[in-house]
């Protein structure tokens, strides 16, 4: 394949839907539901503080995340970090973290009173990769680690996301595919 930088393939992080950080989960949900309507590609909406400028992304699953309180607990992510995981895995994490799921009632009740601000966190950096990789790169990690997309990165700042949509777009266009109609232009590296 041809070296397409990821880069120029991303969607940037100024074209993501964005929500406040004092938004509630229902808002947020309700927001990430309506960005991707008939457009494939990853669901996530940027998050911006008071005076409007970027301080995350989040997806459904930082959402429902948001709503059970033992996802919340200390050591939660540092022990299930990994997908593949190992053979009663399901048993484990009912003995680390109990069985019991809080009621619908308590459920909508958190998705109108907690805020994205309190379920913000910094990227793992095995979802993040550098604006210089090629799309080849970015197809290997999306694949071995188990990704829907990557958050794309210059140092420490989050300048987009993507994901095999955008990565298929890009190879399309780059390729001269005249029959698909590309959602994006690559930009030029």
């Amino acid at each position: 394949m041809d070296t397409i930088s990821v880069w120029s393939a991303m969607t940037p992080l100024e074209e993501l839907a964005a929500v406040k950080a004092d938004s509630t989960l229902m808002a947020t949900a309700s927001s990430l539901r309506a960005c991707n309507l008939g457009v494939p590609g990853p669901a996530l909406v940027r998050v911006m503080d008071e005076s409007g400028d970027t301080v995350g992304v989040v997806g459904m699953v930082d959402v429902i995340r948001g709503l059970e309180p033992k996802y919340q607990k200390d050591g939660f992510y540092e022990d299930m970090r990994e997908k593949a995981l190992p053979k009663g895995i399901l048993e484990l994490f009912i003995t680390n973290y109990g069985s019991d799921h809080i009621s619908i009632r308590n459920l909508v009740e958190r998705a109108r009173s907690c805020t994205v601000q309190e379920i913000l966190r910094k990227p793992f950096p095995d979802e993040t990769i550098s604006r210089e990789a090629s799309i080849g790169m970015a197809m290997d990690t999306l694949v071995l680690r188990r990704r829907e997309y990557l958050l794309v990165l210059e140092g420490e700042r989050v300048l987009g996301v993507v994901d095999s949509f955008l990565i298929l777009d890009a190879a399309l266009a780059k390729a001269g595919d005249t029959e698909r109609e590309s959602r994006l232009s690559v930009r030029p590296d």
